[in-house]
């Protein structure tokens, strides 16, 4: 899994926490100002007028159960409205919340990509770095944030990098400089006493006293 799909789940994990914690106070608090109904409310008078008339006898307890049917119904209907706005109220809000989150997911998909935009400019400068290639810098612009510390950590990596290599070279083409006369003096020497049909030991002294350095040579 790549730093990119780990910040893009992040980045949704957050959203989706913040947004169901949102949808849970909206909830609570839509609830806390829909209280059930417990009141029973007034019968209205036509109402008792027309269980007076159902009733030939008028009879007290059959018009008291009458009103109690009414009361009842009119609790249960509060109540039974109070839950569809809450079961709408939740559900919408659930429906909204996992659309707006794959939305998150496509938009924290983009942003982590920018975000990791200067990391990849930094991976691209280390691979094709070498000891031939040490010229190319990043210079990356914005905001001196750590990404941006970094890459000037870069730079000044391969700044150091050359200047160590560029020393290496002049301190080897200095030595192959110093070292060309002496190799030139001793094979001419060499070719000299080579050259003779037959050559002496006097003539192998003669040679390597030429060729050896003037601290080793014999005081006259």
């Amino acid at each position: 899994m790549t730093v990119r799909i780990r910040l893009t789940l992040l980045y949704c994990g957050l959203f989706a926490v913040c947004g169901a914690i949102l949808v849970a106070i909206t909830y609570g608090l839509v609830a806390t100002n829909l209280p059930q109904s417990t009141s029973k409310g007034t019968v209205p008078a036509d109402f008792v007028e027309s269980c007076e008339r159902a009733s030939a006898d008028s009879d007290p307890a059959l018009l008291s159960k009458c009103k109690a049917a009414y009361q009842e119904g009119v609790m249960t209907g509060a109540n039974t409205q109070r839950e569809a706005i809450l079961d709408r109220l939740l559900w919408y809000s659930l429906g909204t919340l996992a659309v707006v989150t794959l939305l998150a997911v496509v938009a924290g998909w983009l942003v982590a990509g920018r975000v990791l935009r200067p990391v990849h400019r930094i991976t691209e400068a280390a691979r094709n770095a070498s000891e031939e290639n040490l010229s190319a810098r990043l210079a990356l612009p914005g905001p001196r944030d750590e990404l941006r510390e970094l890459a000037d950590t870069f730079d000044d990596m391969l700044g150091r990098l050359e200047a160590s290599f560029d020393s290496r070279r002049r301190f080897i083409a200095n030595a192959g400089h110093e070292l060309r006369t002496p190799l030139t003096v001793m094979r001419a020497a060499v070719d000299v006493v080579l050259a003779k049909p037959e050559p002496t030991p006097r003539n192998w002294s003669a040679w390597a006293a030429t060729c050896a350095p003037p601290s080793a040579r014999p005081s006259r």
